[in-house]
């Protein structure tokens, strides 16, 4: 078994194949990034909340306040390794667009074209992860990672209960007058939940339709003639996925999101739940973690400490088999002065 290209190399290929994959959850919540060598990460939360300032005489002793300390919160990343074969018989045939008459493209120019793919395809298949950890850290304050191939994985977030609204009974959305209840209102009062300000409304498609249903909505939309506020501008580089919807009546944004990610049998799904939406502001920011690369060629190439170790080997013999592969162990956590800034809403 010998490698073909150096690590460094197929990183560097990882990066550019990339670049161009931004969906909306990591997009706006998710900027920081941080690589650790450990297989668990600590991480040291300090209470943000501090007592009011007491009156004091100047000639009284002042009062010590008594230090909050810190909570330690022990995660550990679940791991991913997708892996592809380099394909002989497709380095010995056209490639797609390429001319079947008089194409120069030789054997060898091929492999690299494949193994390039391999590894975007590869990346694509990471990313697709990370932004259904990020909606999911986000939509309920928890990741559960688990598969055939992976013990079942729980990173709890700290997430208030109150923070996760079912609608029930006459409250739903679907059920409400159409022509006297306004869902603003509701958007506002969920909002109270919220530690901090709320600036974004994330809905799916079907929550979208059930809000503008309403004869209120109806109406204000007639009378707005368009926005270009900051928010709608930047998310113009998200792709079809993403909608800018205006405002609701009290100044927040209203996004709507219908990103898809391919499961392992081939369908597809929405990364968004079915009639949810999310309320947070887009200032929150939480953290891409990334646990140490548990592979012998990165540690003895010194990149286990990376968000993707990607390599490449062949083993021989008879048949020879070559193969690409691209490794992560992320987690998209929200910190406890975070996570309970966001509300969602399941409205039907």
């Amino acid at each position: 078994m010998f490698e073909i290209y150096e690590p460094h190399e197929l990183l560097g290929a990882v990066e550019i194949a990339g670049i161009n994959f931004d969906p909306l959850y990591l997009a706006l919540f998710f900027p920081n990034v941080y690589e650790f060598g450990k297989k668990t990460i600590l991480l040291d939360e300090i209470p943000a909340d501090t007592p009011i300032a007491l009156y004091c005489a100047p000639k009284v002793k002042g009062k010590i306040i008594d230090s909050a300390g810190y909570e330690t919160r022990s995660i550990t990343p679940p791991y991913v390794k997708p892996k592809h074969e380099v394909e002989l018989e497709r380095t010995l045939k056209r490639k797609a667009g390429e001319s079947p008459v008089n194409s120069t493209v030789t054997p060898q120019e091929r492999h690299e074209s494949i193994v390039m793919d391999n590894l975007a395809v590869e990346e694509r298949a990471i990313v697709q992860l990370e932004e259904y950890q990020a909606v999911e850290a986000v939509v309920t304050g928890q990741i559960v990672a688990s598969s055939p191939e992976h013990p079942e994985v729980v990173i709890n977030m700290g997430r208030r209960a109150e923070n996760n609204i079912v609608l029930t009974g006459s409250a739903v959305w679907s059920l409400c007058d159409k022509t006297t209840h306004d869902p603003d209102d509701d958007i506002d009062k969920w909002s109270e939940k919220s530690d901090g300000e709320t600036n974004i409304v994330i809905m799916d498609k079907s929550a979208y339709a059930l809000y503008k249903s309403f004869k209120a909505i109806k109406e204000r939309t007639k009378k707005e003639s368009g926005s270009n506020t900051d928010l709608e501008l930047g998310l113009k580089d998200l792709g079809k996925a993403v909608s800018y919807k205006g405002q609701t009546g009290s100044g927040i944004d209203i996004v709507v999101y219908s990103g898809e990610y391919q499961k392992t049998d081939g369908t597809k799904a929405k990364y968004q739940p079915l009639n949810t939406i999310v309320l947070g502001h887009t200032s929150l920011e939480g953290l891409r973690l990334y646990a140490v690369i548990q592979n012998r060629k990165a540690i003895k190439t010194g990149m286990q400490v990376a968000s993707r170790f990607a390599h490449h080997w062949e083993e021989t013999g008879d048949p020879s088999n070559e193969y690409t592969q691209t490794e992560s162990a992320p987690t998209m956590f929200l910190p406890k002065n975070v996570v309970n800034s966001f509300v969602s809403v399941v409205v039907d």
